[in-house]
């Protein structure tokens, strides 16, 4: 399903979860549009390559994304 939505495809956090989220997406060929965390980690940050966004941040530049 992941493959076939037209959603973007955010993941949230910043450990190792998120880092196996994004391996098996990459693995899979999932697109992965963006990575976001809770406000008080954000700070600039790259993670996995991507700026680090605000929930806020997310939803604003991707209205209606799935999120994992």
């Amino acid at each position: 399903r992941l493959k076939q939505t037209e959603k973007p495809i955010l993941i949230y956090g910043m450990g190792d979860g998120c880092e196996k989220i994004f391996r098996v997406c990459r693995e899979r060929k999932i697109p992965v549009a963006g990575i976001f965390a809770s406000d008080e980690y954000v700070r600039g940050h790259q993670f996995l390559g991507f700026p680090v966004m605000t929930y806020r941040q997310a939803k604003e530049q991707f209205p209606d994304p799935v999120i994992l």
